[in-house]
């Protein structure tokens, strides 16, 4: 599957012209399809960018990809890695499962993943 990356909308273009500056070649074809059939009146166009991507987080995510976050996040210990590194990959993980939890959890999870020496 190809990855695509959703550039920055400012508001200045459709955001259906904007995407497809980043799309590869399965991806093209399919946003190719989809465009054919928003003209011949089969689907309704997105009326914004949120509504494009999640749209194609519904078309091209898998479904398992919330649920293998949670589990890496779980499974996140500091390793070998510094504090820093550590941290941040926390920080990531958190933003890329869109996991909102107060400070005291998160502090709690990030605790209990450090090594033992610090």
């Amino acid at each position: 599957m190809d990855k695509c990356k959703i550039p920055l909308f400012l508001g200045n273009y459709k955001p259906e012209v904007l995407v497809t500056l980043e799309f590869g070649e399965y991806t093209l074809v399919w946003w190719s399809q989809m465009l054919e059939d928003i003209r011949r009146g089969v689907r309704d166009p997105c009326e914004d960018l949120v509504a494009l991507k999640r749209f194609m987080r519904g078309r091209f995510v898998p479904t398992s990809h919330t649920r293998d976050l949670h589990n890496k996040l779980q499974m996140l210990y500091q390793g070998t890695r510094s504090v820093e590194e550590y941290h941040k990959e926390m920080e990531m993980d958190l933003m890329k499962a869109q996991i909102r939890e107060s400070k005291e959890a998160t502090t709690t999870q990030f605790l209990h993943g450090l090594n033992m020496e610090i």
